[in-house]
């Protein structure tokens, strides 16, 4: 089973790897994206670390097909983050789409439920999600 949470976002406002891993540490969480990672034309699996251990998600940018997320104003673009069964994966990929979506001003979906998250609320989701797998990822 895969899951995907995207980041709809104007596709200028997309930072650097280093932008986007200040804004991760800034934010508190363990996630360190590769440093060879260029978000404007990599696509498919990031490789990323999580509490040191190796994580990672598929990630793909393309031209959005949706004139509104939430209602507030058309988005040019989604970002798609997708997992398929390791907890670890999970939370690298909720962290970064949640940092993404705060720096870009962007809106992030979880893409199971439909939920959309903006800046603050978008990190505390990840923070959730992190807490929520804590346990497991104890093991």
């Amino acid at each position: 089973m895969s899951v995907s949470v995207s980041v709809f976002l104007r596709a200028p406002q997309l930072p650097s790897r280093d932008e986007w891993q200040r804004a991760i540490d800034a934010a508190g969480f363990r996630v360190s994206l590769h440093r060879e990672f260029n978000p404007t034309v990599d696509a498919g699996f990031v490789g990323a670390l999580h509490d040191g251990r190796a994580a990672g998600f598929e990630f793909y940018l393309d031209v959005s097909a949706e004139d509104s997320i939430d209602g507030k104003e058309a988005l040019t673009h989604r970002a798609m983050f997708v997992t398929h069964s390791a907890l670890r994966e999970l939370v690298s990929s909720v962290v970064a789409a949640a940092t993404l979506a705060s720096v870009c001003n962007g809106v992030l979906r979880d893409d199971d439920s439909g939920e959309t998250y903006r800046g603050v609320a978008a990190i505390e989701y990840a923070r959730n999600v992190e807490l929520d797998c804590a346990a497991e990822l104890q093991h």
